[in-house]
């Protein structure tokens, strides 16, 4: 199954975010972010696959513009 993202949302008052994915059973996964797209910052590299689905809610850092995320299987 291709990784690909699902679903993405932001809660601003509480200052967090849930990303859904397609993936695959007993794989592990790694959020990481970026504000420019050249220099990625590990939010999570232990995130074990929920299935055909998985889903990650985290905090969000405060003001900023635009962040980038991205998914990567290890």
């Amino acid at each position: 199954v291709a990784l690909q993202v699902t679903g993405f949302g932001m809660n601003a008052q509480s200052a967090t975010a849930s990303i859904t994915w397609t993936s695959s059973a007993g794989i592990f996964y790694a959020i990481e972010s970026s504000t420019n797209l050249q220099l990625w910052e590990e939010i999570d590299d232990g995130i074990l696959s929920q299935g055909q689905s998985t889903t990650y809610d985290f905090q969000v850092g405060g003001g900023l513009e635009k962040v980038f995320y991205r998914i990567v299987a290890r």
